[in-house]
């Protein structure tokens, strides 16, 4: 789809959202229905074909002056037992449980921006030890342009066993972060090398050694058998491909996680991270920062346009976002998967909600081979989705305010 043709089709979709479907009592229609019908045929052929494998959580936000936010979820063809993958969904996590990590060294004169060697690094992942960094800037490279090599960095950090140990404590035992973004085998992504916080002074603060998980996780559900082929190394392998021993989270439980990062009072409190103030505020900021905004590192403009990880609203650079309107998320794609949950608040309309998605692009269903409709199909139906989700959200009746959130990850 061309940058013309995909603008035009917003405009219109933005022309026709101009009205709300109501019921005869009053009351907005289901808000699910109405983003499905402003879709347009072209792009709402996806919502029930199958093949799309098409997952929506869209959750209302209603401000109660003195109490915690009151959250209504609506969805679409959530399937907790069905593998997708989640690609780069799962640094939403891992970045909580970094951050989380930090604050339990905080004695030890440990913070976020403490510097973090590598001293074993894994044999399969090697670029992840090129340099000493910080958890901070790793986390800013995992959500501005999606980085591999930070998340293996804090992969090492954490160790399979402590990240399901905190996964099931917040009651998303159905997860698996099993994996590293790498060719690495199940075996080696059980071990996990030394490493070591430093100080300004090159002086080790804590030390943490080789850590080897015995427990062999994998798929909860099962076989996670995807695809009527496989391609490795330019061969054709028939028949469906074994993700069991791959990354897993069930989009709720990655919907639940980015709640539990922006608005944690909304949450009972078993379900959210152990994070300080400061440490929510600072992955709001990550995750709303635009490329052109991060300073550590510099991002070049062409190859990171403002919504290159931003495909709800913005389509992966295909659009921009529109005036007053910041997207906190973290996306993910890979096999013909894309996925995005994001927390999206509008300045200029008073509109704030969360929107996660997930859907599937491979029209051959053959993976590993490249091919997937990522630009032709995905990232314009993300974009138009997110835009409808906006003008229905933005035209709701509200008995409060909304909350205005910052580009420094603070709520006004």
């Amino acid at each position: 789809m061309s940058r013309r043709r995909f603008l035009a089709t917003i405009a219109s979709l933005a022309g026709a959202a101009q009205g709300t479907t109501v019921t005869a009592a009053g009351a907005p229609a289901d808000p699910l229905a109405v983003m499905r019908a402003r879709l347009g045929a072209a792009q709402g052929r996806l919502w029930n074909e199958a093949r799309f494998e098409l997952q929506i959580i869209y959750t209302r936000i209603d401000r109660v002056p003195g109490a915690a936010p009151v959250l209504t979820h609506f969805r679409h063809g959530v399937a907790a037992k069905r593998w997708f993958a989640p690609a780069s969904l799962v640094k939403l996590p891992v970045a909580a449980l970094a951050l989380e990590q930090v604050g339990e060294l905080a004695g030890l004169g440990v913070n976020r921006d403490t510097s973090l060697q590598l001293i074993a690094p894994p044999r399969c992942a090697q670029a992840a030890a090129t340099e000493a960094e910080s958890v901070a800037r790793a986390i800013r490279r995992m959500f501005v342009v999606s980085e591999n090599d930070p998340y293996n960095r804090l992969y090492e950090l954490l160790g399979q066993d402590r990240i399901h140990a905190r996964l099931e404590a917040i009651g998303c035992a159905q997860s698996r972060i099993i994996s590293r973004i790498a060719q690495c085998t199940p075996a080696d992504n059980r071990v996990t090398g030394a490493l070591e916080f430093r100080g300004a002074d090159g002086q080790t603060l804590k030390r943490i050694d080789a850590r080897n998980s015995e427990t062999m996780r994998s798929f909860p559900h099962g076989r996670a058998s995807k695809g009527s082929a496989w391609v490795e190394r330019g061969r054709m392998i028939p028949g469906p491909h074994d993700f069991s021993e791959s990354n897993f989270i069930p989009l709720d439980d990655a919907h639940r996680m980015l709640m539990a990062i922006v608005l944690p009072e909304a949450l009972p409190a078993a379900q959210r991270f152990t994070l300080d103030a400061e440490a929510h505020v600072y992955l709001r900021h990550c995750m709303g920062m635009l490329p052109a905004e991060c300073a550590d590192p510099v991002y070049e403009a062409k190859p990171y346009p403002e919504t290159y990880s931003k495909y709800l609203l913005g389509g992966s650079g295909m659009a921009s976002l529109p005036a007053g309107v910041r997207s906190f998320n973290k996306v993910g794609r890979s096999y013909g998967y894309l996925s995005d949950c994001a927390y999206v608040n509008d300045t200029q309309r008073g509109a704030e909600f969360f929107l996660s998605v997930s859907l599937y692009v491979n029209e051959d269903d053959v993976l590993n081979d490249g091919k997937y409709e990522y630009r032709e199909t995905g990232w314009p139906f993300l974009a138009a989705l997110g835009r409808a989700a906006l003008e229905v959200d933005a035209a709701r009746p509200r008995a409060h305010p909304f909350a205005a959130l910052g580009a420094n990850g603070r709520f006004a």
